[in-house]
């Protein structure tokens, strides 16, 4: 239930779909990939939860209906089973979308597989899927006078989402730090976002509820320029936000290995970067404990699988880290799990091999439970 009292909010930014120039001293930490033929075929029909939801729509099982505040907004989330407590709402200082601003953030809500993102006002929705060979897929979804809403995949987002500027050369989430909303007259994006960078780089222009972890910024009791009456939650909880940059970082990862298997050309680079990221090595720790029983970390840690004993790995930790166990919950995802057996064997054997030793025997017994072929040591 949404309780409609004045939140306490921190001000920080994670920018996600506005096109950053890219540092000359920067030079991409991985080659580029072809992606357009075969055996990738990008533009190609995806399999992903957008092109499930396109089908149930025109075979009449779903109707979108129009709210008369959000437009298609609450229908889309029912739809995809994506809970309104996952919302961020973005600022982003150099966004191409004019209507994206300080007074009207964009809001951000997300699941497992998909990531939908709106503002106040628009006929618009801007839905990313992840399919296990292609990767992730960018549509539009407009609201017609005339008949169902229309999908879309424009070719003009891979401008921006695609190359370096995802930080692994293929088409992806690109996050990058910039400017607070006070500092938007100067140039945005000059770091790209990695779990190793502090809290006040990462985070700087996102609006959100709860404790300063961002120890630079400054709590207020409201944010007067934005009318929290236009979105359909008031939530802005940072435990959301931790696991969204670390989901979205890990889907580009994911991809550039499935990639590479597809066109058979592995970088040892990149598998070693997978199981470094999924043991989540270089994430920085929190700097102060995070509030745990909120709507967004029941909702997070609900959806399973657990082991005979509850846990999981979508267990949170928010004292120091974001998940309790050792091993990421990326893991369990699609784009582990329908990849072909030989990737999935190598993986586990070398997650397997570098795990730490705190944790270690939990977090086993967990992979053995919840992990269908997880290899018997």
């Amino acid at each position: 239930m949404i309780r409609h009292h004045r939140p306490r909010w921190l001000l920080i930014t994670v920018v996600i779909t506005a096109c950053p120039p890219l540092l000359a001293d920067e030079p991409p930490a991985f080659p580029a990939l072809p992606f357009g033929g075969a055996p990738i075929d990008y533009w190609d029909v995806s399999d992903d939860a957008v092109q499930r939801l396109k089908r149930r729509i025109e075979a009449g099982k779903v109707h979108l209906r129009n709210d008369s505040r959000y437009g298609l907004l609450p229908a889309v989330l029912s739809a995809l089973q994506i809970d309104p407590s996952t919302q961020v709402l973005k600022f982003a200082s150099g966004s191409p979308h004019r209507e994206i601003g300080v007074n009207r953030p964009r809001a951000i809500y997300f699941r497992d597989d998909v990531a939908v993102a709106w503002h106040p006002g628009t006929p618009h929705i801007e839905i990313a899927a992840q399919s296990r060979r292609r990767g992730t897929v960018f549509y539009t979804l407009t609201a017609t006078d005339d008949g169902p809403p229309r999908f879309e995949r424009p070719q003009r987002c891979l401008a921006c989402h695609s190359g370096p500027k995802t930080g692994t050369n293929v088409p992806g989430w690109q996050l990058h730090s910039g400017l607070s909303p006070v500092d938007a007259g100067a140039s945005p994006w000059q770091t790209l976002t990695a779990p190793s960078l502090s809290f006040d780089e990462r985070w700087r222009a996102v609006y959100i509820r709860g404790k300063d972890i961002a120890s630079s910024r400054s709590l207020t009791d409201d944010l007067p320029f934005v009318r929290h009456a236009e979105y359909p939650s008031v939530s802005g909880d940072p435990a959301a936000l931790l696991v969204r940059d670390h989901w979205l970082l890990g889907m580009n990862l994911l991809t550039r290995w499935s990639y590479e298997h597809q066109l058979q050309q592995p970088r040892e680079e990149t598998i070693a970067a997978v199981v470094r990221y999924l043991l989540m090595r270089d994430e920085t720790p929190l700097p102060q404990p995070l509030p745990k029983d909120t709507a967004f970390a029941r909702w997070w840690q609900n959806q399973g699988p657990s082991d005979p004993h509850g846990r999981s790995l979508r267990d949170l930790d928010l004292e120091s880290r974001t998940f309790r166990y050792a091993v990421s919950p990326l893991i369990l995802t699609a784009m582990v799990q329908e990849q072909p057996v030989a990737m999935r064997r190598e993986l586990y054997r070398r997650i397997r091999v570098e795990l730490p030793a705190p944790l270690r025997e939990e977090t086993l017994s967990i992979l053995r439970a919840t992990v269908s072929d997880w290899p018997t040591e």
